[in-house]
């Protein structure tokens, strides 16, 4: 019986599952090709024969004890608490999910964990308890995969039963007290400052000084790491690197001793970017910069995502990524020179409130990093519909204002000339411009200004259609304050994801005459219990109407002066048409044209 099926029995048994997985030795101690004399347990921090390790993973299982325990589960889950992620809209990476498995700290027979456990002198169970052991171990255990199912008893038990949710180890306290608690986090926090920069930090030095005056065509660095100076895997097909605050373009590499040469030299910089030329000592630290050229947002977030934080490219679910994209910014692009090792999370908080995204964010459940650009429902959009009467359990709506979303005023610079300036240097960007919603700032509304600046170093002087597109849509989203819900439903009702929009039909959202007035939200998270799903959603700009309608522009297939009246009620909904001079086509609102 599947998950959905089992969970609408209210009498069901519950069952948790953590799993685990470690690198174990696929060897066996002392046998060829491994000429290790001494014991060991097939883990790295225990072999005796690092030249011949051969990694393979080795999945631990734990569950919550139930009437039926799985063959191979330890039953030491005693309980699980999850916290879930919530993204911060158009804004950056918001909150990591963090769920932590409490576990108990008993003896333990090593039966299936201790591959020689036959052929010991000792019984493990007189030799302490379990997680001191698993620490010595396996003593490298952060980072690794962690999985934890949530599921019902049922015979015969199977995972696939049971719904999923991926994270990585963080850290584990308290072994030898009597329990444990193993931490574990969403993998965007690999993506954490102090865990992953972009470009990666180079070690090479200057073989020799560099003069002001001289047109360098290569450079030799001295490094044991040749490989980091490798030309950028992505467009354009060339790299450059820093030389204290002086930038050099280079197209190629050839191996040269004691590191690596740099060939077909560039120096005073390049495109949009200039540099003062200046003298260099033998010595001085080269570090290679990331170049990204007209590139489309999203190819920016994998690359930071898979070559900054080593985020697993099975996570990133690129094609769905695309089509959001090629949606709702076809055209958009941006460009920069980034000249030092930045935190990739740092990139992404400046990035995501510049690019029209709305969030990124890990959903547990389809186990992906998900995409959303700032827009309104689709057209085809297939919308929840949450209500007091079918789905709310009583009692729980809580509504409050998000004030800190009010935006009125945003300035803008753009066309960003010396790459190695400081991002708030005014006078080092080429062209800017001030939006500002006067009835947002005036006594009848907010009485006030509520300002952001945007310091456009990933735009050039061309982007300004791009980014006054950007801007329309940050203050038809945020010039007014929306309000943030908080809600529970029956867990029947646990389809409901971050991301999605809702109707929403309560007593605590209605109109000017005490009526229920459906209200469109979108989803921040969703908290599943035991038996009850938290749900925390903003209303939304877009998707409470107040940008009025909206529409795309008809394809070609089109016949050139096709009529409203010669077009199907699909193709009226769906597509774009000419209004009069009212106004309207034919009694009909016109849409609006979404920049």
């Amino acid at each position: 019986m599947s998950y959905d099926t089992l969970k609408t029995d209210p009498a069901r048994e519950r069952i948790d599952v953590m799993q685990i997985t470690v690198e174990r030795c696929s060897l066996t101690n002392g046998t060829a090709p491994c000429t290790a004399t001494a014991t060991c347990f097939n883990s790295w921090a225990t072999c005796k024969d690092k030249t011949n390790w051969t990694a393979t993973d080795f999945t631990l299982s734990f569950c919550t004890p139930a009437s039926i325990c799985p063959d191979g589960y330890i039953p030491f889950l005693k309980s699980v608490q999850s916290d879930s992620g919530e993204p911060d809209p158009e804004n950056g990476l918001g909150k990591r999910t963090s769920v932590s498995f409490t576990l108990l700290d008993a003896p333990h027979d090593d039966i299936g964990i201790d591959p020689y456990v036959a052929s010991r002198t000792y019984n493990p169970m007189d030799r302490g308890t379990f997680w001191p052991r698993f620490k010595t171990r396996w003593p490298f255990y952060n980072g690794r995969a962690v999985k934890w199912y949530r599921g019902y008893v049922h015979e015969p038990f199977s995972l696939a039963n049971c719904k999923r949710m991926d994270y990585i180890a963080e850290e584990l306290k308290g072994w030898g007290r009597g329990n444990v608690v193993l931490t574990a986090k969403d993998p965007l926090k690999l993506a954490d400052n102090d865990r992953a920069e972009y470009p990666i930090r180079s070690t090479g030095r200057l073989e020799d000084a560099l003069d002001a005056t001289t047109s360098y065509t290569t450079l030799d660095i001295i490094t044991d790491r040749p490989t980091e100076y490798a030309i950028q895997s992505f467009e354009p097909s060339f790299s450059a690197v820093r030389v204290g605050d002086e930038i050099y373009k280079y197209t190629g590499t050839t191996a040269h001793t004691g590191g690596i040469r740099l060939t077909g030299v560039t120096v005073g910089g390049f495109d949009q970017y200039e540099t003062t030329r200046t003298t260099h000592a033998a010595g001085d630290l080269v570090q290679k910069c990331a170049y990204f050229k007209a590139m489309r947002p999203i190819d920016v977030f994998q690359v930071l995502l898979e070559d900054g934080a080593g985020i697993d490219t099975a996570y990133i679910p690129y094609a769905d990524w695309l089509a959001e994209s090629t949606t709702w910014i076809a055209g958009f692009r941006i460009t920069r020179l980034v000249c030092d090792p930045e935190g990739v999370k740092k990139s992404f908080d400046e990035l995501i409130p510049q690019t029209s995204t709305w969030a990124i964010w890990w959903d547990e459940e389809s186990r992906e990093i998900q995409y959303r650009c700032v827009r309104p429902p689709d057209l085809t959009e297939i919308i929840a519909e949450l209500n007091d009467d079918q789905h709310i359990i009583s009692g729980s709506v809580k509504c409050l204002d998000d004030s800190e979303r009010l935006l009125n005023e945003v300035y803008v610079t753009m066309g960003q000339r010396d790459p190695v300036k400081k991002i708030d240097d005014i006078g080092n960007y080429r062209d800017g411009f001030v939006t500002i919603n006067a009835d947002s700032q005036g006594i009848n509304e907010y009485n006030g200004r509520r300002s952001k600046s945007i310091f456009g170093r990933w735009h050039p002087t061309g982007n300004r259609a791009e980014l006054t597109g950007l801007v329309d849509r940050m203050m038809l989203n945020r010039s007014f304050v929306p309000f943030r819900v908080e809600l529970q439903l029956d867990r029947k009702d646990d389809s409901i994801k971050t991301g999605e929009f809702v109707t929403l039909t309560t007593i605590a959202a209605v109109d000017e005459f005490g009526e229920a007035l459906p209200t469109l939200i979108r989803v921040l998270k969703s908290r599943s219990g035991d038996d009850t799903v938290k749900i925390t959603a903003r209303q939304d700009a877009f998707a409470s109407g107040r940008v009025g309608a909206f529409a795309r522009i008809a394809p070609d297939t089109f016949a050139a002066g096709t009529e409203y009246s010669d077009t199907t009620t699909d193709e009226q909904a769906y597509y774009m048409f000419i209004a009069a001079d009212d106004g309207f086509i034919d009694g009909s609102v016109a849409g609006k044209v979404l920049l």
